[in-house]
């Protein structure tokens, strides 16, 4: 037999972890609410799409992925590279398998003259288009690009003599 000490030893280190525990799940359920997406001001509106399972696999587009496209194709326009490189961030989390954006995405960095992260950008937009032609053909200009920014003209001129037919 367990003398009485050691009894309540045992039943009191359960006891006092279901005590916690009760407490811990208690403070999950409050009643805060978030506030409704029109009033957060710095973020667009997100337009939920449902991909459906085809054969091409491409990635859908959302209205707002577009605005922030067209926006950030305006900014590489007037040459503000790191505004540019924030919509594409923006649209990208909206539309993160789309390899248009990647490909855009390594442009702004390539011409911000951040090579690593404009290589490692334009490979991720070549692994997303392989269902794409065109969207690969784009890619691998672009990876093009920044090979030759960074000096490796000749696997720079390898790319584009394989892919110079799609360029328009």
């Amino acid at each position: 037999m367990l003398s009485r000490k050691k009894q309540n030893k045992r039943f009191t280190v359960p006891f006092v972890f279901l005590f916690f525990a009760s407490l811990a799940l208690g403070g999950c359920s409050s009643n805060t609410v978030a506030p409704p997406i029109s009033e957060v001001s710095d973020r667009a509106p997100i337009e939920r799409t449902i991909a459906t399972e085809d054969a091409t696999n491409q990635a859908s587009t959302s209205a707002a992925t577009v605005e922030l496209l067209a926006q950030a194709n305006d900014s590489l326009e007037a040459n503000d590279q790191a505004t540019a490189i924030t919509y594409l961030e923006r649209a990208i989390r909206i539309t993160p398998r789309n390899p248009e954006l990647w490909a855009q995405l390594a442009l702004a960095h390539l011409l911000d003259g951040n090579l690593s992260v404009a290589e490692q950008h334009a490979r991720k937009a070549i692994a997303l288009s392989s269902s794409d032609e065109t969207l690969e053909q784009q890619a691998w200009l672009t990876f093009a690009d920044v090979r030759e920014a960074q000096g490796n003209r000749t696997e720079a001129q390898g790319i584009r003599r394989r892919f110079s037919r799609f360029r328009g």
